[in-house]
């Protein structure tokens, strides 16, 4: 549990905040949305993969088996130019992470903001399409049985803060765009432009 909960961590960390470019009349959104037992997000470090090649998107997802215990499942592919919550994922490329497990709760830290009237804490969902960026942190608690034949459930708790939680567009001003290299330089030295 511990190696798993590790990689995990990593890939939450390097969690990006990728805006989905929509054709629909609704306007463009950043990729992820987490709710209780489930997670889509775009991360720069794949699980699956033997070697990154770029952005993949994925899902964490828990689900409850009876008696045997649950498992959770990671869906993951490379990030394309589509709407990335339009298709469900295809059973066949889930990957068990871990089974035999009660429950798995992801928890979305949230900023205090008194402009928005916004108290600081922890929630159960989050969707970055009304929230306009990523939470803060993210916490996530895998509850199993002690190994022992008891019925007495054991927690785990993974703490990781993503870094990058908002997406930026870079604008360039007009006046940059249009002046050349040697101009620049000129200007960066104190010296007129040519």
């Amino acid at each position: 549990m511990r190696a798993v909960t590790q990689m995990i961590s990593r890939q939450i960390k390097s969690i990006v905040p990728y805006k989905v470019k929509t054709t629909q009349a609704e306007a463009d959104y950043l990729a992820f949305e987490g709710k209780a037992t489930s997670l889509k997000f775009v991360s720069a470090l794949p699980i699956k993969g033997k070697k990154p090649e770029g952005l993949v998107y994925g899902i964490y997802e828990f689900r409850g088996e009876g008696t045997e215990g649950g498992r959770l499942i990671l869906y993951e592919e490379k990030v394309l130019n589509k709407d990335l919550f339009g298709e469900s994922p295809k059973e066949e490329s889930g990957a068990t992470l871990l089974e035999g497990i009660s429950n798995v709760r992801f928890e979305y830290y949230r900023e205090g903001d008194p402009d928005k009237n916004r108290e600081e804490g922890w929630v159960d969902e989050w969707n970055a399409k009304d929230e306009k960026e990523l939470p803060k942190g993210l916490r996530m608690t895998i509850t199993s049985e002690n190994g022992e034949g008891e019925k007495k459930e054991v927690s785990f708790s993974l703490l990781a803060s993503i870094q990058a939680n908002r997406f930026e567009d870079i604008k360039t001003s007009p006046l940059v765009t249009g002046l050349g290299r040697r101009t620049i330089r000129n200007v960066l030295q104190g010296g007129g432009s040519n």
